[in-house]
């Protein structure tokens, strides 16, 4: 036995000792390192990091202008968020995990049966576990409850598929308990090392001297149900963390967005301009410190004393750090908790959205952080099966024997009573046989009907049913089957399982009737037709095979090839004995595998085709209208699929992946230099196409616009055309004939489609050359698609585009990617469990992206942009103030009032921004038809960036700059006030503070684009009542600096003077500027508003007398009236365009 391997002794816990126990911890801390790990853990943040540091400059009463509360609260406030989330998630863990360790067990103890907890079972125990109840371990079958040692299981826990499972025990031990006792059981496992192959398992158990080779079909694993089983007995081989449901967890690999990588180094800009702008103040301390410039003395004498013997470079550095204090709030401390609770809040708002919603199934959101990343996909990665299609198999047709038949005729065929006894009939029987032989589908008898991991053997088992070939129940060594009234029992000998190399599945049985041994093999024609014995078959016969064949693929349908093969008893029992010695190496020696394949592909040649079936799977509702806009989103989409090529294209001109104007490469060659060859003239018909294409519109582009002007003259008016909208909908009208010359005259627009297949792409991913000149062609493909390719194979193509084309991908049912998304299925909810967003339709990704995506992305853009524009404009204010107040480092603002700007008083507003805003409504028809475009636009649009960052930069130096120098000036205007004091530096302050908070709340409200009454609840109560009078009144109670002075301004006119004038200007220069931009620089917003103002207008145009436009909304106008609209507004503003220029 190799060193990967353990050995366990059975009921020996004494010798088991250094194995782990059953209990499993998910959780991270405990009451005794909670605390130190979890403040580690947060300091592992950077930012962190830099708050903690200011927080301990700030309690330096020699360097620090504040008080050290106005930083250390904020940053306990932060810690304590961050731990009572981390607190409560860890929670619900140690919950969670108490709940499993605690679940009852049967262990055999004494001779019987005794109840214990899961946490205290151990390697090398005997365990019973009854129907219905979850297995706490992973398991060695050592006896059933049936027989044959045959029994049931359910794997939804583990990967996702209700579809029952068979496993058995090994028959000798089977036979041996039931008339022994499990205490009599003595004896050794010898298996594999904990691993995560959850179909994998190989071992050697060893009792009485004697060996029995253990295979996955003799394993339960922990997770997994016992059903129609009364009880199984089993030997513990994995416990806990060992255990392979647990192994094949993993964790989960974060991800970035572009909008925190873009956040990252806008910060270190920030920190680095907030370091040059403490420079530049301790330079001027410096200067005024030194007393060469001012005759011997400094200029300040209250602030510079004589006695002071620091010197000018030591009131530099401690200027530096007094500065570096009172302008660090340009990196908020809010920003990371509120950009959290925004992520929260987003993903609980996309969940209680019902039209993600369909069949009783939710949408759900597993990972919070990448929503903005929907906004900018690029490529879209999607499986045929299950994903694109309903995954609901139906028998259609079928070839035997050369020719063709439907389901129907074959129903016509069978209803013949004597069907045995017809020698005419053999070939159609050999054909059923086949179905209902080789394959894994079984029978549960409580619910009446076939359950099976794949729904192909599924569809194909209830056809034969339906046909008279009545599949009843397999045991451990029998297959018990009915052709009408007959029963017939053949005996199991073997079996070599489908996997996706094999792409093929075969049984070993013996006719009990005729002693003949048969061999019974299905797969994927390309590997089954190489093993064919061509000799023994007529060359017409396989003709007509192949033109079924062609055609089944050319309508979509699946294809499975059946065949079989009569073998001979003296040779296989050698073939058998070389088998059985392998399997034993192999127990031991698991990379013996191959050895083992090579050894049962032997007995997969010169076999006889019986027949090919023909399976449909329909598509998904709404798949080529969601792909549609996909494309007219400019997303790229692939389609990886392990079908044949003929079958993959057909389902693309099916869900619109190719349409009438794609162009078609397809590669299938099967040799290295071929492929790359063929690439690389790929490369160069492209090329030209796009070459004669762009000449060709240059040329159509001269004609559009002469078409045009006589489209025009011919009309009446533009509005004439127009109004005609109704009248053509009540006479039903077809305005086809109408619109066809306006369509012919649009420019030319050629696109793409690569078909890859088979070995075309393994040398693909295995050649440095192809990958090139691949790598050349996908960006100008419109669509993609992989056939016949592997599950790994899937994912290397994923990786690959990834890794070299920088783009941001979605993949549906694939992890290597920057979003991932699974739908719910048939064939397992793995996928989608372990996916970042899961839906149960493919059409529900057209809200994900189109609607969820771009709203997420311009919402959290803006946010970030928002929160730092706030910043800038509260803190450059205190910047300003340092050159009037001789570069003394005093605090422009009161501890409270710099406290509580970003915590308190402008923290809900952005918020309900980043939450609930709409740019547009989603709900009307003409809008959903733009959302594609829209999207096209936002993709490419860098809503927060470099450029994006330094426009809403410079707008907060401008506006903190118009705040404070005027209500500077404003203030040096003294009057006197009934109480006798002087405006002072607090009344500055103050007025400044609420000019800035006015300003943040104006900026907000007059860029949101939805006012509904939770919108004036946020940004009344919620935000400027908060401020004023909760706060500035209760805040005013409770500190000192300002208290004499906290109801003067109330009744200093200069004070509203200074609100209404920056107020005024800020509001006005806001309005004209953003009325300048959608006049000469318009955005994809502001034209399809445009456009459905012009649309809406329309409509109330076409008005009949008597009519409302409530009547006319409801009526569904054609497509091509729409388009027609759109494409008289397009045609309107092009002309106008021309005349402008």
């Amino acid at each position: 036995m190799q060193q990967e391997s353990r050995k366990i002794i059975i009921n020996r816990r004494d010798q088991n000792i250094l194995f782990p126990s059953n209990a499993i911890k998910t959780s991270k801390y405990n009451m005794l390192n909670f605390f130190p790990k979890a403040i580690l853990l947060q300091f592992m943040r950077i930012a962190n990091i830099y708050f903690l540091v200011t927080a301990v400059l700030q309690s330096m009463p020699l360097i620090s202008p504040l008080a050290p509360f106005s930083a250390i609260s904020p940053l306990v406030f932060v810690l304590a968020v961050s731990l009572f989330r981390e607190m409560l998630e860890d929670y619900r863990k140690h919950r969670n995990d108490d709940m499993i360790n605690e679940q009852v067990a049967l262990l055999y103890n004494n001779y019987v049966f005794q109840k214990i907890q899961w946490k205290e079972i151990r390697v090398g125990d005997i365990v019973q576990v009854l129907e219905d109840f979850t297995i706490p371990a992973d398991l060695c079958i050592l006896r059933t409850s049936d027989e044959n040692g045959q029994c049931f299981l359910e794997t939804s826990n583990l990967d996702g598929e209700r579809n029952l499972k068979t496993k058995y025990a090994i028959t000798e031990i089977q036979e041996q308990m039931i008339h022994g006792k499990f205490s009599d059981l003595t004896g050794e496992l010898q298996c594999d090392k904990p691993n995560n192959r959850i179909h994998k398992f190989q071992g050697m158990l060893q009792v009485d001297l004697k060996q029995y080779p253990i295979s996955n079909n003799n394993i339960l694993l922990r997770g997994t149900t016992i059903k129609n089983t009364k009880w199984v007995v089993g030997l513990v081989v994995y416990t806990g963390h060992d255990c392979k449901i647990i192994k094949s967890q993993g964790k989960m690999r974060y991800k970035s967005t572009h909008i925190e990588r873009a956040l990252n180094i806008i910060v270190i800009v920030i920190l680095i301009l907030q370091a040059g702008a403490c420079i530049a103040l301790s330079f001027f301390t410096a200067y005024n410190y030194n007393p060469l410039n001012f005759e011997g003395k400094p200029q300040f004498i209250y602030i510079y004393p004589d006695n002071d013997k620091n010197g000018p470079v030591v009131t530099a550095v401690i200027s530096y750090f007094s500065n570096f204090l009172l302008l660090n709030s340009m990196v908020p401390i809010s920003l990371i908790i509120s950009l959290e609770t925004l992520k929260y809040l987003q993903t609980t708002w996309m969940e209680f959205d019902e039209q993600m919603q369909s069949e009783n199934q939710p949408f759900r959101v597993l990972n919070t952080m990448i929503h903005e990343e929907l906004g900018k996909i690029e490529y879209v990665f999607t499986d045929k099966t299950g994903t694109l299609t309903s995954n609901n198999m139906e028998f259609r047709q079928c070839c035997i024997k050369g020719i063709a038949y439907s389901n129907e005729d074959l129903l016509e065929i069978f209803k013949c009573d004597n069907i045995m006894n017809d020698l005419e009939l053999d070939k159609y029987i050999n054909f059923f046989l086949c179905i209902i032989i080789c394959h894994n589908v079984i029978v549960d008898e409580k619910l009446n009907e076939f359950q099976g991991s794949s729904p192909d053997e599924v569809a194909l088992v209830k056809a034969a049913f339906n046909h008279g070939f009545k599949f009843l129940k397999r045991t451990n060594n029998s297959i018990f089957i009915k052709v009408r009234e007959q029963l017939l029992v053949y005996e199991y000998i073997c079996e070599f399982e489908f996997t996706s190399d094999r792409k093929r599945m075969s049984m070993i049985v013996k006719d009990m009737q005729t002693e003949q041994l048969l061999l019974f093999c299905k797969g994927a024609d390309n590997i089954i037709w190489r093993r064919l014995d061509m000799r023994k078959h007529q060359e017409q016969e396989l003709q007509m095979s192949q033109v079924s064949l062609k055609k089944y693929s050319k309508e979509g349908l699946r294809t499975l090839c059946l065949t079989y093969k009569q073998l001979d008893e003296i040779q296989f029992q050698d073939w058998q004995k070389q088998y059985r010695s392998i399997q034993n190496e192999v127990a031991l020696d698991p990379e013996a595998i191959n050895k083992l394949k090579e050894h049962e592909s032997i007995l997969e040649h010169e076999l006889m085709l019986l027949g090919i079936t023909a399976l449909e799977d329909k598509l998904q509702e709404d798949v080529p209208e969601v792909i549609k806009s996909l494309h007219d989103a400019g997303i790229k989409v692939w389609m990886l699929t392990g079908d044949k090529m003929e079958t993959a294209e057909n389902i693309g001109h099916l869900c619109h992946l190719i349409d009438q104007s794609t162009k078609c490469f397809r590669v299938n060659q099967e040799d290295q230099e071929s492929i790359l060859m063929r690439f690389k003239k790929i490369g160069r018909s492209i090329q030209t196409y796009e070459k004669i294409t762009k000449k060709t519109n240059k040329v159509k582009k001269n004609q559009l616009l002469q078409q045009q002007l006589q489209w025009l003259r011919e009309q009446s008016s533009i509005n004439s055309q127009i109004r005609s909208v109704h009248k053509m909908k009540i006479n039903q009208m077809s305005v086809k004939s109408e619109g066809s010359d306006n369509h012919s005259q649009k420019e030319i627009k050629r696109t793409f489609a690569l078909i890859v297949e088979g070995d075309s792409i393994y040398y693909l991913l295995h050649s440095k050359q192809i990958q090139e000149e691949f790598l050349k062609i996908i960006p100008k493909c419109r669509t993609v698609i992989c056939c016949r390719s592997t599950p790994n194979q899937k994912a290397e193509i994923v990786g690959l585009v990834k890794k070299n084309l920088k783009s941001i991908t979605l993949a549906i049912g694939d992890g290597g990617n920057d979003v991932r998304v699974g739908i719910l299925g048939k064939e397992g909810n793995q996928a989608a469990m372990n996916s970042d967003y899961f839906f149960c339709q493919f059409k529900h990704l057209w809200r994900l992206l189109f609607v969820h995506g771009r709203w997420n992305l311009y919402r959290t853009s803006y946010f970030v942009n928002y929160f730092f524009f706030k910043n800038i404009l509260f803190t450059f204010q205190q910047f300003y103030f340092a050159f009037f107040n001789a570069f003394s480092s005093q605090s422009f603002y009161e501890d409270g009032y710099l406290l509580n700007f970003n915590t308190l008083i402008t923290a809900v507003a952005p918020v309900y921004y980043g939450v609930f805003d709409q740019d547009l409504d989603v709900q009307d028809t003409y809008i959903k038809s733009q959302l594609p475009r829209v999207y096209s636009e936002f993709k490419y649009h860098k809503l927060f960036g470099r450029r994006a960052f330094a426009k809403w930069y410079v707008s907060g130096l401008l506006c903190s700059a118009l705040v404070f120098f005027v209500t500077k000036q404003i203030y040096l205007i003294q009057v006197n006030s009934e109480s006798g004091r002087v405006d002072g530096l607090w009344q500055l302050s103050i007025s400044c503070y609420w000019s800035s908070v006015f300003i943040v709340f104006i900026v907000i409200i007059s860029d949101s684009n939805q006012f509904t009454w939770i919108t004036f609840i946020a940004y009344g109560p919620l935000s400027i009542l908060a401020f004023f009078p909760v706060f500035t009144l209760a805040w005013n109670e409770f500190q000192s600096e300002t208290k004499h002075y906290a109801y003067d301004w109330l009744g200093n006119a200069k004070f509203f003077i200074v609100i209404i004038l920056i107020l005024g200007t800020v509001f006005i220069f806001k309005r004209v500027v953003n009325i300048w931009q959608q006049l000469e620089y318009p955005t994809i917003i502001d034209k399809v508003r445009k456009e459905k103002q012009e649309l809406d207008q329309v409509v109330e145009q076409s008005l009949p007398p008597g009519s409302s436009r409530q009547e006319l909304s409801e009526l569904e106008f054609p497509i091509s009236i729409e388009n027609q609209v759109q494409g008289v507004y397009n045609l309107s503003h092009n002309m106008g365009q021309q005349r402008d220029m």
